[in-house]
């Protein structure tokens, strides 16, 4: 746990009470060294050699309720208990002597603007009873909370913790916002300490820094001690947020481990259950992931109890792994208990419930039950309205999602009053002239097509492309209209080759969803899509060497195995892009590739698509490309990497993250000089002047993400061109929405006579 690591120096310079004590489960104690109150959660003697209880801070009660971070766990140290006769505070009685239970404050609505301090976003604020700075992130929350991001740690949701600034004590400073990395030393009269600098707004932590400090703590302490565990974990979680998965995993199993194995440790157990399993779930590795969900979750469960809003968090943390696998059916019942849970605890107009419920119409919707899905999500705009107000980003992307709930129920008249209320609030909160506005505009455009409001249509339409000709990446390739001559007969088998690269053997080009990207879509081929099981093959990361995608397209697998009437499907999910001195050649990037070594160690894009109509006897072809046609995700780490020395000139390093690809050239790589042969269906990601991007709201590419559900929206009967509109049209929607740009895939095509479904069974 991250506050045990800041505290540790402070708790072990107290000094243990003369006279042992008893403390059993639920004690009411007052923490004289943190003058905070708290309940013994594990009992034991204070002043005894071995066994120190364990108590929890009232203040984490005063913390988002799923964000286990914060919950301040006083573990197996000489703190100082004080039973009867302890200080009283505003809302509670004073601690009562040992097997009784004190009473326990309440948190007060309007206290934002406690003492005439009127909390507003941006205020610098210090948390006396966390000894740390912070910065507001968000007002208005459940019972006049505020959203505080806490220096030094990544901008993550799990890290904005919600606090009541009566309660936590909070003060409003005027110093700039800090910007390294040195936390303040902790006092003991309650006093502002000097303001060490922090992390800048929307920095990631810095890893080199981590690395050394995870290197003093096991000095100190020892490699599996306690605090060791905790700088495993900050570093393991920096790397997840650089996208190094396999160096997350690793730093958060040994941090994990170490927690196991000391007794008292199970709150941490289920915060770094459910980090690992996050990690695991990027990776696309969902059996893992669903372990420690589970793992989570039961632990959660033993420490506080079936009903508490922690188990709640870890319920809807497990069905999220199941909602991605698409087993609905087991996300369901565990979305419905989270709800009731939260209701329970906090109250039907929390935003925590909410959330919970925006989840469970998300749910409905994909499971075609759009009147529930309704009913759901208007449920949790009702709260965000009472609790957050209506020009608040949260508020109009609920109700823009249900807008399109109420299209798929062909309520396209209760849709349009929805998005011109959507269009309202994009006013106030991003101009309407902003990229946001643009989508909200064509998504709008759309609902007055299926009305047949041919006028209203194109007025909402040409207003949308009055923005976004302002906007990066203009659409310049349209799909190919060549056909093929018609192919006879049914398809006899379905074999697909897919691969997906996120950790590559220069760590410095790593994506984050890739090799995820390509397991959903294998997942999808077999749940969904009725391929067998034994017809797919899946390589991710360094299985997907140059030789191994190679040797599975020739004799070694599909060549020797696919016939003429068969369909062979090919996916990638990687990096692709032109060597520095360019060769005139296309190439995606293997395992072992780089932008040094594309010569030597690329696969070129044409040579694929034509090594698969010269080897390969199949007539029907579908070949999808998830790769980036420009901007770079990694330039600037390519920019000072030691391992491959300074990038060359033309390397553009301000860039902003999330993107695929390369190397920054606006002109790297052109889809459209692909052939198409005979009974192809090149299906590509983005034009030769866009990005692919990373979604900002799921662990996948939005390509890929939005190319799976148009697969399936009608069933078995999808069409590639059904699935490729629907695509399109929510690709276009999203990273306009999100990113301010725009990315268009596109499809190149050599096909005749009857559109292929490629689910079908």
């Amino acid at each position: 746990m991250k506050l045990v690591v800041c505290m540790l120096c402070v708790l072990l310079a107290c000094q243990c009470p003369s006279l042992a004590q008893e403390y059993k489960p639920g004690d009411r104690v007052y923490v004289k060294i943190f003058k905070e109150y708290g309940t013994v959660i594990e009992g034991g003697f204070q002043g005894s050699a071995g066994f120190q209880p364990n108590v929890q801070l009232d203040s984490a009660a005063l913390t988002h309720p799923d964000d286990p971070t914060f919950g301040h766990i006083i573990e197996r140290t000489y703190v100082q208990l004080a039973g009867a006769g302890a200080p009283p505070r505003p809302g509670t009685q004073a601690a009562t002597p040992t097997g009784q239970q004190g009473t326990n404050y309440t948190a007060k609505p309007g206290s934002i603007a406690l003492s005439g301090q009127g909390f507003q976003v941006g205020d610098r604020v210090y948390l006396p009873f966390l000894k740390k700075y912070g910065t507001v992130a968000q007002t208005g929350g459940a019972s006049g909370t505020i959203k505080i991001w806490l220096d030094g740690l990544p901008q993550r949701p799990e890290f904005g913790s919600w606090y009541d600034p009566q309660v936590a004590g909070m003060q409003k400073i005027s110093l700039p916002p800090p910007v390294s990395e040195q936390s303040p030393p902790p006092t003991r009269d309650g006093s502002i300490p000097p303001m060490a600098p922090a992390y800048s707004a929307g920095s990631p932590p810095d890893q080199t820094s981590l690395r050394q400090t995870l290197a003093e703590v096991e000095a100190k302490y020892g490699a599996n001690s306690l605090p060791a565990a905790s700088a495993a974990k900050d570093l393991g979680n920096a790397y997840a947020d650089a996208g190094r998965y396999q160096d997350s995993e690793h730093l958060l199993n040994r941090a994990l481990s170490i927690e196991e194995n000391k007794p008292g440790n199970a709150p941490q157990v289920v915060a770094s259950s459910k980090e690992l399993g996050v990690v695991y779930q990027a990776q696309g590795k969902y059996a893992d992931a669903e372990r420690m969900m589970a793992k989570s979750l039961a632990v959660c469960e033993k420490v506080y109890g079936p009903e508490n809003p922690k188990v709640a968090a870890s319920l809807s943390s497990l069905g999220a792994v199941y909602i991605n696998q698409e087993k609905l059916d087991f996300a369901e019942p565990l979305l419905t208990r989270a709800s009731k849970i939260y209701q329970a605890a906090l109250g039907s107009g929390n935003p925590r419930l909410a959330e919970v419920l925006r989840t469970q119409a998300q749910l409905r919707h994909k499971q075609k039950r759009f009147g529930e899905a309704e009913s759901l999500y208007q449920a949790a705009i009702a709260i965000w309205k009472s609790t957050i107000g209506t020009n608040h980003p949260q508020y109009r992307d609920a109700n823009r999602e249900l807008a399109n709930t109420l299209i798929s129920a062909q309520k396209p008249e209760q849709a349009a009053t929805v998005m011109k209320q959507v269009l309202d609030i994009d006013e106030h909160v991003t101009g309407n002239k902003s990229a946001v506005a643009a989508s909200d505009l064509m998504m709008l455009s759309q609902i007055y097509q299926k009305q047949g409001k041919k006028q209203e249509e194109l007025d909402a339409e040409a207003k949308a492309n009055e923005i976004k000709k302002t906007l990066p990446g203009m659409p310049l390739v349209p799909s190919d209209p060549r056909t093929a001559p018609s192919i006879a007969g049914q398809v006899e088998q379905k074999w697909a080759l897919v691969v997906g690269i996120s950790n590559f053997k220069d760590p410095t080009i790593n994506l984050r969803y890739a090799a995820k990207d390509a397991t959903d879509f294998s997942n999808y081929l077999v749940k969904s899509g009725h391929f067998q099981p034994d017809h797919v093959k899946l390589l991710v990361d360094e299985q997907a060497t140059r030789q191994n995608i190679v040797d599975s397209l020739g004799d070694q697998w599909l060549a020797s195995k696919a016939g003429k009437k068969d369909l062979l499907v090919v996916y990638v999910s990687s990096h692709g892009g032109k060597p520095i001195h360019d060769a005139g050649v296309n190439f995606l990037v293997p395992y072992e590739g780089s932008f040094r070594n594309l010569l030597s160690a690329g696969i070129p894009m044409e040579w694929l698509s034509q090594i698969i109509q010269d080897q390969l006897p199949c007539q029907r072809v579908v070949l999808i490309l998830d790769v980036c046609h420009s901007g770079a995700a990694v330039a600037t780490q390519l920019a000072t990497s030691n391992q491959n020395g300074p990038p060359p000139p033309e390397l553009n390093t301000a860039v902003s993250g999330g993107d695929k690809d390369l190397t920054y050239r606006k002109f790297n790589f052109d889809a459209s000089k692909i052939s198409a042969g005979s009974g192809q269906f090149i299906l590509c990601s983005s034009q030769v002047n866009q990005r692919s991007w990373e979604s900002q709201n799921y662990q996948n590419s939005v390509f890929t993400h939005w190319l799976i559900e148009g697969l399936k929206d009608k069933g078995n009967t999808t069409t590639l061109g059904d699935a490729y509109k629907f695509m399109k049209m929510r690709v276009e929607d999203e990273v306009l929405h999100d990113r301010g740009e725009q990315q268009t895939p596109i499809v190149r095509k050599s096909w005749q006579g009857e559109e292929l479904v490629l689910g079908a069974p």
